[in-house]
């Protein structure tokens, strides 16, 4: 992912309070470990994503990481997300970025009296239906192509309010860019995957590029981060995938 000093700038664009974001019908992908390869500039490391959940709908992602960057800090951050499976699919009760084992930040998506909260920030946001955070975004988008195969085809839109740790939230809309490409995924073998791109306005908000591929539940195997000022991105690549 980012660096703490490029997320902790980061400021999405605001989502706008009308029309209300779209909804989606959701398959969410069974109890998962994926292994990623990790690449930022000439720095490499290995990432782990552990996707959990149990028989009342309760949640766990996380993200951690191995390797470092040239300036001796974590390639990847550990990222926590947690919560509840419901209607909407995947739905974040709080996503928290710790670093040397010490929760550094977090943002609490209280749906009691619908708003996102952060420990630190004193600003608030509006809470969205279908809202995420910086990494069940990962997950809630391999759920709705998964139940809506009718938006895996180029052109198609998906959007959804996306909030960070440090303050920033807004609406991430990810078009499929083009036809099902070959990847390479676990093993060395390519895989066919949907190229799925997020667009920024704001200079301190990623770009996104990411594969989706269908045989893995529609989980990223490929994924690109881009600031649009400094240039400074993120590659991952996945190199296995493993049930719990």
């Amino acid at each position: 992912m980012l660096t703490a000093d490029a997320e902790a700038s980061a400021a999405a664009a605001p989502f706008p309070a009308a029309p209300p974001l779209p909804t989606y019908r959701t398959a969410p992908p069974p109890p998962l470990d994926l292994h990623y390869e990790v690449r930022r500039g000439e720095a490499t490391g290995a990432a782990r994503l552990s996707w959990r959940f149990d028989a009342d709908g309760r949640y766990v992602l996380e993200m951690s990481g191995a390797g470092a960057g040239t300036a001796g800090g974590a390639l990847t951050p550990h990222w926590t997300s947690r919560g509840t499976l419901d209607a909407d699919g995947v739905a974040p009760e709080r996503f928290a970025v710790s670093r040397r084992g010490r929760e550094r930040h977090a943002a609490n998506f209280r749906r009691d009296v619908g708003i996102v909260s952060f420990a630190g920030p004193s600003r608030t946001w509006p809470l969205a239906a279908g809202a995420q955070d910086r990494l069940s975004w990962m997950v809630q988008l391999a759920a709705v192509l998964s139940a809506n195969p009718e938006l895996a085809s180029e052109g198609a839109q998906i959007s959804m309010m996306v909030a960070g740790a440090h303050g920033d939230a807004g609406v991430w809309t990810f078009i499929v860019a083009g036809p099902l490409e070959p990847v390479q995924g676990p093993g060395g073998e390519p895989v066919p995957a949907w190229p799925l791109t997020r667009e920024s306005g704001q200079t301190h908000d990623p770009q996104v590029q990411v594969w989706l591929a269908p045989s893995l539940h529609h989980l990223p195997v490929r994924l690109k981060l881009a600031l649009p000022r400094s240039g400074e991105s993120t590659e991952m690549r996945l190199r296995a995938l493993q049930a719990p």
